[in-house]
């Protein structure tokens, strides 16, 4: 039976996304505790922090690593290594793993998980259920309009040794 071109698809009502919130844990008493949005990204190949979420000091540089993107390719030039936890998965877990900096203009989220980091740590998004799992635990997806509020409730919270002014979010 071929298709209908005449037929009209419905969008559905809402897309959702894999996205959680983290707190980015301090490295030393220097550092302060930092809460943002992160979505897990099951196309990305490696995981990102942005660069407003952790002082310029704790960064390694590295040799440029091209990364492809929908708008482009993005170099990453700098790494850290950090410990994050995703409360809405576990309150008691939290995980050491090391991010390229994004260095680009106002993200999305604070911090992208890519399938390195998903598959280290077992993590699981299931589109078909929309739900995210992680041992025990299995939580709903998120709709855009619900991560839009995440990102509006995040509160940044900038140490005073910050070599960067205009990154400092209140």
């Amino acid at each position: 039976m071929p298709l209908n071109p005449n037929r009209k698809f419905e969008k559905p009502k809402s897309r959702k996304e894999a996205a959680l919130s983290c707190n980015i844990l301090p490295e030393d008493s220097t550092m302060e505790a930092e809460c943002t949005t992160v979505l897990l990204d099951t196309r990305s190949t490696a995981s990102f922090i942005h660069c407003d979420l952790v002082p310029r000091r704790h960064w390694r540089k590295i040799k440029k690593t091209p990364f492809a993107t929908k708008g482009g390719t993005f170099e990453a030039k700098h790494m850290v290594s950090l410990e994050i936890m995703l409360p809405e998965l576990s309150t008691l877990k939290s995980v050491q793993w090391t991010f390229y900096v994004d260095e680009s203009d106002k993200p999305l989220h604070g911090v992208l998980l890519g399938s390195d980091f998903l598959r280290h740590f077992g993590i699981n998004c299931h589109y078909s259920t929309q739900t995210i799992v992680w041992g025990v635990s299995i939580v709903p997806m998120l709709s855009q309009k619900e991560t839009e509020y995440l990102n509006i409730t995040k509160h940044f919270v900038r140490d005073e040794y910050d070599d960067n002014p205009a990154s400092k979010h209140v």
